[in-house]
């Protein structure tokens, strides 16, 4: 049973625990010493569930592909699609982007995240030049050195992908993009006729109804 979806709002209880999500934050920040950090990319890696689950799910249960025939379609090196499954918030946007292209999701992941705008990059900068936002609090508020600041706004493939999704949410955009990027139940509902074409004694009606569970 896949882990249900969190999308960046559980309280500090569940971003700690249950063990059963596991913690790929902590590998990268001592809660103790970088409490703010800690928060902020935990509450990422729960959002990246949401994506690994997706990708899996379609990888798994829609094309029955194992991690390295996807690997290679996708343009993965060998281990990388795993770290994508394992939701973990630093791998790079561009590692997403190419498995969101596989998926068919790109197109509208990029309308939601472009808002109208050329890039991602393009729509983030207006964001920040807003006349009513403190442009400097909201980038400390974000955790952005000046180089990464500035690979966002270029659009660079090379940013970690807990920094994207902690700005879509300032940008209140976050629910678009994840929903762009994972149509939660047309996945469950084809994974689940999908898994009934594979066995004729189960009900398709049934097969529909267990699609719109979060399984």
């Amino acid at each position: 049973m896949n882990e249900p979806i969190r999308l960046i709002t559980p309280g500090v209880s569940a971003l700690d625990g249950p063990p059963r999500f596991g913690n790929n934050t902590q590998k990268y920040v001592n809660g103790v010493l970088d409490p703010k950090r800690y928060m902020r990319m935990r509450r990422a890696e729960f959002t990246c569930r949401g994506l690994a689950n997706s990708l899996r799910e379609n990888r798994e249960g829609l094309r029955g592909m194992s991690l390295s025939d996807a690997e290679t379609l996708i343009g993965l090196s060998p281990g990388s699609l795993a770290i994508l499954e394992s939701a973990d918030p630093c791998v790079p946007v561009g590692a997403w982007i190419k498995a969101w292209s596989w998926l068919g999701y790109l197109e509208n992941v990029n309308r939601a995240a472009c808002m109208g705008m050329p890039t991602w990059g393009d729509a983030f900068a207006a964001f920040l030049d807003a006349p009513d936002l403190d442009r400097d609090q909201m980038v400390a508020g974000l955790g952005l050195d000046a180089a990464t600041l500035q690979a966002m706004q270029d659009s660079s493939p090379e940013t970690e992908i807990h920094f994207w999704l902690s700005a879509w949410a300032e940008m209140g955009i976050l629910r678009n993009v994840f929903d762009a990027a994972y149509p939660h139940m047309e996945i469950l509902v084809a994974v689940a006729e999908a898994r009934a074409a594979a066995m004729p004694e189960f009900d398709p009606e049934l097969a529909r109804e267990l699609g719109r569970l979060d399984w």
